[in-house]
């Protein structure tokens, strides 16, 4: 069955997922890949044709151009969204059967969804927080948001249109498929993704005397929240810390790096690693936190528990469908304090963990298989081919 691919995403968890998703289904269907220039390349190489598409307006902001914001978001949606056009014409004159598109950057529901086309299957990893939620920003200021106010409307009309078009709208989590039911007003069907197993494997049991959080540079990433919990520990069995960051917001390193300095912590930032150097990290950290706002689902404590290392995450969004608390790891309130009783835990190496961390990786092995993931997006691709 001839089958189209889409994303353009930035890296970070929902580009690996996409991108393991179509490594997994290569040989499932007659797989095309069609794909703006300018998102982060998908991983792992699945051997797929792809088309790409120049899209030199979707380049980010930087600088000076932040102040002429109004206008070049505006070019840039509007861009893009014709670039949707003529990327759903390809796809149509193609003969595909069925479409897989995941979130893209400019208006996170492809449009391309809803022009003529075969029916679609939309993987929505997460809506897009700054249109639904107070409080986030496109731009990362609330005065250039309330100059963009207009676009942002627009948006919002495009991003819902295009989730209301998709034949099956998918979500990663059931905390996310029930946000998605809300914002999108449609049914939703819960996919949990996998985590290669094959790779993300345990070491040789070495740890380093440090506690890892991996994800983007961002107040709602709270890296901050684990920098203040280790404060609490006693500097002589203080462990350090290990910032994992694929991007991150204007300002927030350097406020991350401040804050460490003043209160004591030893912290290190490693910004766009590869994926073995990421593996040698979660093997090697004591624990692994994870104190993100609202998760969508959170691929980070799945891969830590791969590797064979316990792992400490918020009682928040898609954490808790991962793990199981004092089991298969530790869910705790989302203050500094209650992450700090269990980080002390794990200071000095006095703490045993190896049922926990066994418990962990059991439970990825058994329960987040990226086989069991890919039968499911296949049967919903072929249901999905079967409407047209």
């Amino acid at each position: 069955m001839k089958t189209a691919f889409f994303s353009y995403l930035p890296t970070g968890g929902a580009v690996r997922v996409a991108g393991q998703q179509l490594y997994n289904l290569r040989n499932r269907f007659d797989w095309h890949a069609y794909l703006p220039l300018g998102g982060t390349q998908l991983l792992p190489e699945s051997g797929i044709p792809v088309t790409t598409y120049d899209f030199p307006a979707g380049q980010r902001l930087k600088g000076v151009a932040k102040l002429a914001a109004p206008v070049l978001l505006w070019k840039k949606a509007l861009a893009y969204k014709a670039l949707s056009r003529r990327i759903a014409r390809d796809i149509a004159d193609s003969g595909a059967r069925a479409l897989l598109a995941h979130p893209s950057l400019i208006i996170p529901a492809p449009p391309l969804i809803s022009f003529p086309g075969p029916p679609s299957v939309f993987f929505c990893q997460e809506y897009p927080r700054y249109i639904y939620e107070k409080g986030m920003y496109k731009t990362g200021s609330a005065l250039r948001e309330l100059l963009i106010a207009p676009l942002i409307a627009w948006e919002k009309k495009q991003d819902r249109q295009a989730a209301q078009d998709a034949t099956i709208l998918l979500a990663n989590s059931a905390f996310m498929g029930k946000k998605l039911k809300q914002v999108y007003r449609r049914e939703v069907v819960v996919v949990l993704p996998g985590v290669d197993t094959d790779f993300f494997t345990t070491g040789n049991g070495d740890k380093g005397n440090f506690v890892l959080t991996v994800g983007a540079l961002s107040e709602f990433k709270r890296h901050h929240l684990v920098v203040e919990a280790l404060s609490m520990i006693p500097e002589m069995q203080r462990p350090k810390m290990v910032t994992v960051a694929d991007r991150g917001e204007e300002g927030y390193s350097e406020y991350l790096a401040s804050m460490a300095s003043r209160l004591g912590v030893d912290l290190t930032i490693e910004r766009g690693i590869s994926d073995t150097r990421l593996r040698e990290l979660y093997r090697r950290a004591i624990i692994v936190a994870c104190p993100q706002r609202n998760e969508p689902y959170g691929l980070v404590p799945l891969e830590a528990m791969a590797c064979g290392t316990a792992v400490v995450a918020v009682d928040q969004g898609g954490f808790r469908e991962n793990i199981t608390n004092g089991e298969t790891g530790y869910l705790v309130e989302p203050h500094a304090a209650a992450m700090a009783d269990v980080l002390k835990r794990f200071s000095g190496n006095h703490h045993d963990s190896s049922a926990m961390e066994a418990a962990g990786r059991e439970f990825v092995l058994s329960c987040r298989s990226i086989h069991g993931e890919t039968d499911k997006v296949a049967a919903l691709l072929e249901k999905a081919a079967a409407t047209g």
